[in-house]
């Protein structure tokens, strides 16, 4: 995954950018992540069928592991 980077915008921080870098990359999920941040340190995204994707939010919050886990589908 040399070279594959994920760079979202931040809401409500004047359209700042932080760069994450491809883990893991294949034809059914990639794994990006931000070695110097605690929250998010990893964003990964999984093909579970041919219309819906889970995405799951990891890091460390106080000292805590943290995992934010969402489902999406594709809706018409």
């Amino acid at each position: 995954p040399d070279g594959v980077k994920f760079v979202p915008r931040m809401k409500g921080k004047d359209g700042m950018t932080v760069e994450y870098k491809a883990k893991e990359f294949s034809k059914n999920r990639i794994v990006v992540e931000h070695p110097y941040s605690d929250f998010p340190k990893t964003i990964s995204y999984t093909k579970i069928t041919a219309d819906s994707i889970e995405t799951e939010i990891a890091g460390t919050t106080n000292g805590k592991e943290q995992k934010v886990l969402y489902s999406m589908v594709w809706v018409e």
